[in-house]
């Protein structure tokens, strides 16, 4: 299951709130396969829902966004642990702090940082760059030929790769459906298909 929880409030939740989202979170996850989590940053994925994710999700799939609502303060590194990882090439220089440094030096430190085994590095234009510890890489290129708006690539990309990883897949499938994904939303304004 795929679920979605945010607060654009710039102020923390409440103790309610952050009670009826681990509430979610606990019931979204039971029984689940993949736990898919595309974490916008406007506050609901507080410490005891990010506890409650990695205690409970049997595959835990995770993006942390990087956007003008949270102004970089939302780094995947808030999670202790993930068995996947899908970030923009620009959040995982955040995660690093390193504006300049190779795709693979990114890739380990995240997958340390995080205890992640596996992570995709979306790169707009240039493809993506996927990880799998310690040591095995894939690159693949970008598939769109029309780039319309950009809004919603990455959450498409996310939505197959996390799928996809958590059957073991292999790296060219993943990275060649993904791709196609993200191609499909660019090609369109927003996220209206």
């Amino acid at each position: 299951r795929l679920f979605e929880l945010y607060n654009m409030d710039e102020h923390p939740a409440s103790e309610v709130d952050q009670n009826a989202a681990v509430s979610a979170v606990r019931e979204a996850s039971n029984g689940a396969d993949v736990v898919e989590v595309a974490d916008y940053g406007h506050g609901m994925v507080t410490p005891p829902v990010v506890s409650t994710l990695v205690e409970s999700a049997r595959f835990l799939v995770v993006n942390t966004q990087a956007n003008a609502g949270n102004r970089g303060y939302n780094l995947v590194s808030k999670f202790p642990r993930a068995d996947y990882i899908c970030l923009a090439g620009h959040e995982a220089q955040l995660e690093s702090r390193q504006l300049h440094t190779d795709w693979r030096e990114l890739a380990e430190n995240i997958c340390r940082r995080v205890n992640c085994p596996h992570i995709t590095i979306t790169r707009g234009r240039t493809g993506t760059y996927h990880f799998t510890a310690p040591d095995e890489v894939y690159e693949a290129p970008a598939l769109a030929t029309q780039v319309t708006d950009r809004v919603g690539a990455g959450d498409a990309v996310l939505a197959i790769t996390g799928i996809l990883r958590s059957v073991d897949a292999p790296w060219d499938v993943i990275a060649f459906l993904g791709n196609l994904a993200g191609a499909q939303m660019v090609a369109d304004l927003g996220n209206r298909s």
